[in-house]
């Protein structure tokens, strides 16, 4: 089963608002809802995506791209 299937049939219960533990790589523990997980992983992904556009601009004129949906059009071929 694909990360993609399981990431539908997860929105598909609709229990997003379920309860999960977790612990940090300190190990204390937490406790959020699986929707508050998700946003979070989104918008973790952005903040990083924006330190590295930050700091190549110093590196390069125009910094590579960071988005995901142009880098799969560009390494796949076209339908």
């Amino acid at each position: 089963m694909s990360i993609s299937t399981h990431w539908i049939a997860l929105i598909e219960k609709e229990e997003m608002t379920s309860k999960i533990s977790y612990s940090n790589s300190k190990g204390t523990v937490f406790t959020d809802s699986i929707e508050h997980v998700i946003m979070h992983l989104s918008m973790y992904g952005q903040y990083h995506r924006g330190q590295i556009v930050t700091h190549n601009r110093d590196l390069f004129n125009t910094p590579p791209a960071t988005d995901f949906i142009l880098f799969l059009r560009e390494s796949q071929p076209a339908l």
